[in-house]
């Protein structure tokens, strides 16, 4: 449903989302920000979901030197990558 929503309205009304789902399933448990995230992190067709090449391993690597452990940080320099 998720999928078919950001189809239909883009990925900006993510609360509108949140509520379309909610009157489907007859509850108000979903937020924007959880529609959003699930969006970014898991079902964005933008995802590259193959494994990790030799590149972005020495990306991570040199870039987690550098910063430590701001994985949202470090996702922004891997192109297709989700901080998860």
């Amino acid at each position: 449903m998720l999928k078919a929503l950001v189809a239909e309205r883009g990925q900006k009304q993510w609360q509108e989302i949140a509520n379309e789902i909610n009157k489907h399933l007859g509850s108000s448990k979903r937020q924007g920000k959880q529609c959003r995230e699930r969006w970014i992190n898991f079902l964005s067709p933008e995802i590259r979901r193959e494994p990790w090449t030799p590149q972005e391993d020495l990306l991570l690597l040199e870039t987690h030197k550098i910063i430590g452990n701001q994985w949202a940080q470090i996702a922004k320099d891997i192109q297709g990558r989700t901080e998860n």
